[in-house]
């Protein structure tokens, strides 16, 4: 028997022996460890139910959260870990549990779409309004770049405040490849046939990119699936979603081009959108992008070695916007579509005028717009109806949401915001979410006349409401 210098490498490297001499030797089996983790949620993140259940009998805290404010039932459902699920729910863990971040763990296989672990947490009296009220809050959000914090109504009735920025790569792929599916399937794309059969290349490819994002989990052996990701990184057209330090990008091979999507800092200081042509096309093999999307990077790798080993060439850029709040995923993976739409309009024609590429952009542009218009819009209107339909306090959580759209995102310089504000205000008028729209301009216009508080109150006149009291 190996003895441990920590519970906690105890729990990581060792067996339930070990544990319980390491407990013996006056380890607490209450506390924190060195990796702001209890001793229960180390044993559940390694997933040694073992060890769990004997924890368990030393009647630790099942709730206790760790530093971030997950609980041990979080991780066995980020682990996907159904015994462990089990055992912790049957020993009193609560389903609607929040992190830091407020987002409630039912959340996680919700967008997972894991039926076996849904049934389970309803059983023990998971909500599912909240875990969707956080999904659709955070999603919004991200569609129409809002920034801050708002309130979400938990199970409790108790307001949970949650940052407006911020959200998982690992669904986003899927949820933009859904959101094209639809915008193709829709009569409003129907003048756009012609693309119809790139857009479902794109689909494909984000299909694709969907599955090689669920083997990015620190509990999955790549080289276990290696021959199926052999299949799949050998295609000729692939969409690579990377995460490094705090930041994800999207990175596109297709044929010997490659392509780098960063809307972020790189963005705005080289481009948001850059084509290369790749000169040692032959190193970007298998295990090149393996590594790629299943090793840790920094910021060095990404920026300077990278582009060295590929020997990349700059060919031309997508004049894409870079991204106004901190939604990198969401950014990124957008740019994906405006991307592969000049690429494959482009194809092989290597001859092609300046003229032509200029409105094979321009086409590729407007197609792009014209989904995500439909993309937000479509959202926009699902998250109203939710709204007028929602009881206090939730009705009031999900008006502040469309106040900071308002606020954030609407001139009355802009038709289109007016017309969006017609929608809005009376929501907002109302005379039981009205105190919503005046604090805002008591903050930014009474106590204060500010250039914001000026644009809120040009908007609420332009679209037809008038305030008596300011007047």
């Amino acid at each position: 028997m190996k003895t441990y210098p920590s519970l906690a490498k105890a729990i990581i490297y060792g067996t339930l022996a070990d544990a319980k001499v390491a407990l013996a030797m006056g380890e607490s089996a209450y506390d924190m460890d060195e990796y702001g983790f209890t001793p229960l949620i180390e044993a559940t993140i390694f997933n040694k139910i073992d060890i769990v259940e004997w924890l368990l009998t030393q009647h630790v805290d099942v709730n206790q959260a760790g530093l971030t404010g997950h609980t041990a039932l979080h991780w066995a459902i980020e682990n996907q870990n159904l015994p462990l699920i089990k055992l912790l729910l049957e020993q009193g863990a609560d389903p609607n549990s929040y992190a830091n971040s407020g987002q409630p763990l039912l959340v996680l296989p919700l967008l997972r779409n894991q039926q076996t672990i849904k049934s389970l947490l309803y059983q023990y009296g998971a909500n599912l309004t909240f875990a969707q009220d956080f999904i659709t809050t955070k999603l919004l959000a991200h569609r129409f770049d809002l920034t801050g914090y708002v309130n979400i109504v938990s199970h409790e009735q108790r307001f949970i405040e949650i940052d407006l920025e911020g959200f998982l790569l690992e669904f986003t792929v899927g949820m933009i490849r859904e959101s094209l599916q639809r915008f193709v399937n829709h009569y409003s794309s129907r003048r756009m046939r012609s693309f119809y059969d790139n857009l479902y290349r794109i689909i494909e490819a984000l299909d694709v990119a969907d599955e090689l994002l669920r083997y990015r989990h620190f509990a999955v052996d790549i080289q276990q699936h290696r021959h199926r990701l052999q299949k799949l990184l050998n295609r000729p057209l692939l969409i690579l979603p990377v995460g490094y330090t705090g930041h994800a990008i999207a990175y596109i091979r297709f044929d010997n081009l490659w392509v780098r999507c960063d809307r972020g800092e790189e963005g705005r200081r080289v481009g948001s959108v850059i084509i290369y042509e790749m000169q040692n096309a032959s190193q970007c093999n298998v295990d090149f992008l393996m590594n790629l999307m299943y090793q840790k990077h920094d910021q060095g790798t990404i920026v300077e070695s990278i582009p060295e080993y590929l020997g990349l060439k700059p060919l031309t850029q997508l004049p894409i916007s870079t991204q106004v709040t901190g939604n990198c995923s969401w950014a990124n993976m957008e740019a994906v579509i405006p991307s592969l739409l000049f690429l494959l309009s482009v194809g092989s024609k290597k001859s092609m005028s300046a003229d032509k590429l200029i409105d094979v952009k321009k086409d590729a542009n407007l197609v792009y717009l014209a989904w995500r218009h439909f993309d937000k819009y479509a959202a926009l209107q699902d998250f109203i109806q939710q709204t007028e339909l929602a009881a206090m306090p939730r009705k009031a959580s999900k008006a502040m949401v469309l106040m900071a759209l308002v606020f954030q995102r609407l001139t009355s310089k802009r038709f289109s915001d007016v017309k969006l504000a017609e929608k809005l205000l009376p929501i907002l008028m109302a005379p039981d979410l009205r105190y919503i729209l005046e604090s805002y301009l008591d903050i930014y216009y009474r106590r204060k006349v500010t250039k914001d508080g000026l644009r809120l109150l040009a908007l609420i006149e332009a679209a037809g409401f008038s305030l008596a009291e300011d007047e």
